[in-house]
Order: structure tokens, then C-alpha cells, then sequence
């Protein structure tokens, strides 16, 4: 093989490897993207209702197409916070996606 094709296979090596790690950043940021969302879905299904304050939403990648956290939530007048256990499912192609927690919101 002459140096100028094994210099092109390698940059072709290298170019394949670039964007493998690009397309794995944007499935990342996707990904990031997606849990913020759902979790401020939640945050304000919560906040909607009188006498609630939402103190800390959390949701962590179970798999593809799930997340699943908690909502932990201040009642008013009362001097307690409870925990709910939530989760967000995603339909394939990732349009839409359904949120929920252990109670309804």
C-alpha cells in the first residue's frame, strides 16, 4: 500500500471516528434536553395546584424510552415533605412522551 492511500484510510478512520463521537454528543444533549423537559413538566403539573411547593423534581435514564425519579413536595400549613416517586415514557421517534407520578398529580 503506497503512503498516500495509507494516509487516506486513516483519514477516513479518523473522520468515521469524529463522527461517531459527534452523533453520540447530540444523542447526549438530546437526552439532557429531554429529561429537563419532562422534569419541568412535572415541576408545574405540581405547581398548578393550590397549597403545593415543589422543592426538587429528579428523573435519571432507566432506558431508552423511560425515565424514572421522584418529586419531593411541601405541603402549605403543614411542616412536612413528601416524596413521589415519577416517571416519563417516551414513544418512539421521541415527539411525544407521557409523564406521570405515584398518586396522579
Amino acid at each position: 500500500m503506497t503512503a498516500s492511500a495509507n494516509a487516506c484510510n486513516e483519514k477516513t478512520a479518523v473522520d468515521a471516528a469524529t463522527l461517531q463521537m459527534q452523533a453520540a454528543a447530540e444523542l447526549l444533549d438530546t437526552t439532557k434536553t429531554d429529561i429537563t423537559n419532562a422534569e419541568a413538566s412535572i415541576r408545574t403539573q405540581y405547581e398548578n395546584k393550590p397549597g403545593i411547593t415543589v422543592t426538587e423534581v429528579t428523573l435519571m435514564k432507566e432506558n431508552s424510552h423511560r425515565l424514572t425519579g421522584f418529586a419531593k413536595l411541601k405541603l402549605a400549613g403543614l411542616n412536612i415533605e413528601i416524596t413521589k416517586s415519577c416517571h416519563a415514557t417516551w414513544e418512539d421517534g421521541g415527539y411525544r412522551y407521557m409523564i406521570g407520578c405515584d398518586g396522579g398529580f
